[in-house]
């Protein structure tokens, strides 16, 4: 019996020892896994150090000048100078934006944020086209452009882009579109050209194409998956086809009872002919996106996957609209990005916000067209959504 008993408690111990060298191994593992984990991040976190120290060190040439960031300013209550104790961002120069970085031991705190041109609030589209009318030109000789406008809710990015019912349009994309028929008529003994428009709206949840429903007896649909492009022989006739596509858009957000700037608003014009195909397009970022509603979120979402692409973060996942715009950074013979800003309203803070993301994004852009970079984002879902 009690040789049973030593047999026993001897076997209890190998047990106890097994058990104990398994838990032992099991914990080393993880500490090689997170040591591992921790290094391949700091690499990347490296990696991208050395990015923008060859940014700072690199001179501003021709080719970074792709990327053009501008701002226009709302008005400010109180005159918008710089004795105002409540605005986060003021005109300095038509170049220069003034930023409030808060009160460090009483002292105020001051940065300035520098872009190609800055508009007052009295300016209006028309005096902004001189700056975007490269963006249609270039679309002519089959380069792709693009024009991001982003901002706080009620700055005024879709009366910058899509103007009023009052004055018939009379927004840069109206105006975009007049100046890409009148280029066309005067090449009339060119190639002939074919200019035709795409509507759609990033839901987040799903990309809806806003065309699909408007002249539904027009055999040039495209495939599944893709968006549909309408061909117009006129300025007025494209122009109609946007607004309905933008009634579309306000319908589905009325059934789903959802603010209209929820979604991300993608108008695209396609032209073709002379064996190239070039296009410009405007994207109105939405500012009420994500759980907080932040305007921020589809900026920040932007650079991030860019960032994360860089640095060879191949298993990030951005959203839809992050995914769409980092390809275009790569894409793209023009980026411009256009800030809305309210210096003086509950959304300074937001608006001072956008501005420095937007640098960060001006940053990661001008590397990339500078280094001819091919990104390699997640890939963009297909237009499932129907209007």
């Amino acid at each position: 019996g009690r040789h049973q008993e030593l047999l026993q408690a001897n076997g209890q111990a190998m047990e106890d020892q097994l058990r104990y060298r398994r838990l032992v191994e099991s914990e080393r593992d993880q500490a090689c896994s997170a040591y591992t984990a921790e290094a391949q991040r700091r690499a990347q976190y490296s990696k991208l150090l050395d990015i923008f120290a060859s940014l700072v060190r690199t001179k501003r040439s021709e080719e970074r000048c792709r990327t053009h960031t501008y701002c226009r300013m709302r008005p400010c209550p109180h005159g918008g100078s710089d004795t105002c104790t409540i605005c986060a961002c003021h005109i300095i120069t038509d170049k220069t934006v003034g930023l409030s970085m808060g009160t460090i031991g009483g002292v105020r705190q001051k940065a300035n944020w520098e872009c190609d041109q800055i508009w007052p609030p009295e300016a209006q589209p028309e005096d902004m086209f001189h700056a975007f009318r490269p963006l249609v030109h270039e679309a002519f000789e089959g380069c792709h452009t693009l024009l991001v406008a982003c901002g706080a809710k009620g700055s005024g990015k879709t009366h910058t882009l899509m103007g009023s019912s009052d004055n018939g349009g009379g927004g840069l994309v109206c105006i975009a579109i007049q100046e890409a028929y009148a280029r066309a008529q005067s090449t009339a003994h060119g190639p002939r050209l074919q200019l035709s428009c795409s509507v759609l709206a990033d839901l987040g949840d799903s990309v809806m194409d806003l065309l699909f429903s408007v002249n539904p007896d027009d055999s040039d649909i495209s495939a599944d998956g893709a968006p549909k492009r309408v061909v117009c022989p006129t300025a007025g006739a494209m122009w109609d086809v946007i607004c309905a596509g933008e009634q579309q858009r306000a319908e589905v957000h009325r059934q789903r009872e959802t603010p209209l700037s929820s979604s991300h608003l993608i108008v695209t014009i396609n032209i073709d002919g002379g064996g190239s195909t070039g296009k410009f397009t405007f994207v109105d970022l939405a500012s009420q996106m994500g759980a907080d509603n932040c305007a921020l979120n589809p900026l920040r979402d932007w650079a991030d996957t860019m960032s994360a692409c860089m640095v060879g973060g191949v298993n990030y996942q951005g959203t839809q609209i992050s995914t769409m715009l980092t390809q275009a950074v790569q894409r793209c013979r023009r980026l411009n990005i256009l800030v809305h800003a309210t210096p003086c309203t509950e959304d300074a803070e937001i608006t001072k916000q956008c501005l420095l993301v937007v640098s960060r994004i001006r940053l990661l852009a001008s590397y990339v067209s500078t280094h001819n970079l091919h990104l390699q984002p997640p890939s963009l879902l297909p237009v499932t959504g129907r209007g």
